[in-house]
């Protein structure tokens, strides 16, 4: 099992933007391809007194659909029905950066059939730095994380003749720049911090502008409404390699499976670089068999030939159990308030 770190050093964290929105109430549903039945119809006993699962599985996922999470829950999705032996419905509810959706699987029914796919670091940063208090990851039940590696990348239109990374530096040291990141406080604040600190570029020159997920940051970024886009790898993989648009770095820790060939941010400044997770987290209170069921899915949906043959050179695979996932979600708490207040500082400025 791999495990994924999380590398930030505390001198990078000078202050970065929190931009909260997106209020709409609209969500997307897909189902695998397998037999459908009725998703309305109560169990009819507890997952741990009976066979479980007996009916179709929801995850919901808190960003739009297009974006990174939802690539990678729709690619392993037929795979874990499979070893699950029933459907499994994905919903996609992307307001207010995800928050609805945390609070809703968080006061599910902790009997295995509401379950939450997300993207840590910025869903526990969110939480620490807004000082949410109705939900909480390290409460949340750990299942399985499936991917990780890719942090996000920056992009332009080939329009803005922004084709370097060295070209974005000097223009955002001489004039301001408008950013597309994701809403609320995420991943993309740290690679703004790492840039800012490592450039020398004034915070004051990157105005961020907030969207609800991955396919909302490329339509403003190929639409030329913004400077530069801040989605992860996986998303914007086939538009770069078209031509479509510009991949100019990326700030993993190694470079990304989907663009092999785009330089990372820590090879030009070394000490410049985090990871991400993509995990499956049960409702509090969720019984240990229920827990084993469907870690025991997702391991062998991993592992299947096929799944790894389709993905292999998509999907940066982090396998964590679900011990070693409780781990990484107490690394990321550590993560968070170490950049709490660096965060807030540079929020108070805007």
């Amino acid at each position: 099992m791999k495990k994924v770190v999380i590398r930030l050093m505390s001198s990078l964290i000078i202050g970065v933007m929190v931009l909260t929105g997106c209020n709409a109430e609209t969500s997307n549903t897909d189902i695998s391809n397998t037999e459908t039945s009725n998703t309305s119809q109560p169990a009819s006993a507890s997952p741990a007194a009976s066979v479980y699962p007996t009916k179709p599985v929801k995850i919901i996922i808190g960003r739009s659909a297009g974006g990174s999470t939802d690539i990678v829950a729709r690619s392993i999705q037929p795979y874990v029905s499979k070893y699950l032996g029933q459907n499994i419905v994905i919903e996609n509810i992307p307001d207010a950066g995800g928050k609805i959706a945390f609070r809703q699987v968080f006061q599910s029914e902790p009997d295995g059939y509401t379950l939450l796919f997300c993207g840590p670091p910025s869903d526990i940063l969110a939480e620490v730095v807004e000082e949410v208090t109705d939900y909480s990851f390290r409460e949340f039940v750990p299942i399985y994380n499936v991917g990780g590696g890719d942090a996000v990348v920056f992009i332009t239109s080939p329009n803005t003749g922004i084709n370097t990374l060295d070209e974005l530096i000097e223009k955002a040291k001489s004039e301001p720049i408008t950013i597309a990141k994701t809403t609320g406080v995420n991943v993309g604040d740290l690679s703004l911090s790492m840039f800012i600190k490592a450039t020398g570029i004034p915070a004051e020159n990157l105005i961020m502008v907030p969207y609800g997920g991955a396919s909302e940051i490329i339509t403003a970024v190929m639409g030329n409404h913004t400077t530069i886009g801040m989605p992860q790898p996986v998303a914007v993989a086939e538009l770069v390699n078209k031509g479509e648009l510009n991949a100019l770095v990326t700030f993993s820790q190694r470079p990304s499976p989907s663009l092999p060939d785009v330089i990372t941010f820590d090879s030009v400044y070394p000490g410049n670089s985090y990871s991400q997770l993509t995990a499956l987290f049960a409702p509090p209170g969720t019984s240990p068999e229920v827990q084993a069921v469907l870690e025991d899915a997702f391991r062998k949906a991993i592992a299947d030939s096929e799944f790894i043959a389709t993905y292999k050179d998509t999907i940066t695979l982090e396998e964590m159990d679900s011990k070693e996932l409780a781990k990484a979600v107490d690394d990321l708490y550590n993560l968070a308030n170490m950049s709490k207040e660096a965060i807030n500082e540079f929020v108070l400025q805007q």
